[in-house]
């Protein structure tokens, strides 16, 4: 069994903890997926470059709000997207190759699982690894949690982890949540001409944030999308393209869908 010092799980926040204080030790990293983690890859950062782009659209499509002359234009979806993640994308291989270019730390690009108190099954493609360490770091971050109803479908969904790499915004979408994940992606798409209907158990969106801003963004978002607030999902039929979402109360909602639930909150997208 292969013994390390230090073995971290996870390539986003965990790998901020390898520092040149654990020199000569001997330091393993696990990451299944991406280096940079969540926030790099599918999180705050790219929703962040996102969502400016469609607040510059909005600001020129609202211009004349303050007696400016300009031409409304589209967001061409698939240029954003390439020039965001590309950068983003750039970054995570430049911080891949540097963890294995280190001599004194191991990389296993594989999914790791406990067999024991300190000890590892790693599930490589070329055979499982078995390691043991003195101290594990368990910094795995968050995944999308889809909801029942699309989880037991047959149908197509995006999550929030894809739905801004897709190649162009749908004609229709709706989201499930109303945290900030959720607005912020409804901004971004409807910037990009979706329609967009958000649908959220709680009668207001953004509602662990303080009340009354809570509940002016709800007013301000209902101006702009179709809210569907204390409601839930129970049912999802239609086909691919053109998928029906059946409510708690009997309402469907037809879109052309994308889910994107994310990590522990309610948000999704579809």
């Amino acid at each position: 069994m292969r013994h390390h010092d230090l073995v971290v799980i996870g390539a986003g926040s965990g790998n901020a903890v390898i520092d040149d204080s654990f020199a000569g030790l001997d330091v393993a990293i696990v990451e299944e997926r991406w280096f940079g983690g969540t926030c790099l890859n599918a999180g705050c950062i790219p929703r962040k470059m996102l969502a400016y782009t469609a607040h510059v659209a909005r600001t020129v499509r609202e211009a004349g709000h303050y007696d400016v002359d300009a031409v409304p234009g589209a967001v061409r979806w698939r240029e954003m997207r390439d020039r965001v993640f590309g950068r983003l994308d750039a970054e995570r291989e430049q911080g891949r190759r540097g963890r294995r270019d280190e001599d004194s730390v191991t990389v296993y690009e594989a999914r790791a699982r406990f067999t024991g108190p300190r000890t590892l099954r790693i599930d490589r493609a070329e055979g499982a690894l078995d390691v043991s360490a003195d101290q594990i770091v368990i910094a795995v971050g968050g995944r999308p949690l889809v909801p029942g109803p699309a989880a037991d479908s047959d149908l197509p969904y995006e999550t929030s982890d894809t739905v801004m790499r897709i190649d162009a915004p749908p004609r229709r979408l709706t989201i499930l949540g109303g945290g900030y994940i959720a607005v912020e992606l409804a901004e971004v798409f409807a910037a990009a001409g979706s329609s967009v209907t958000v649908v959220e158990k709680e009668d207001r969106l953004l509602g662990p944030l303080d009340e009354t801003i809570a509940e002016r963004f709800t007013e301000l978002a209902a101006s702009r999308h179709d809210l569907r607030l204390g409601r839930e999902l129970t049912a999802v039929g239609g086909r691919p393209g053109a998928l029906r979402l059946t409510l708690d109360d009997g309402s469907t909602v037809g879109r052309t869908c994308c889910w994107s639930p994310w990590a522990a909150s309610r948000t999704a997208t579809g």
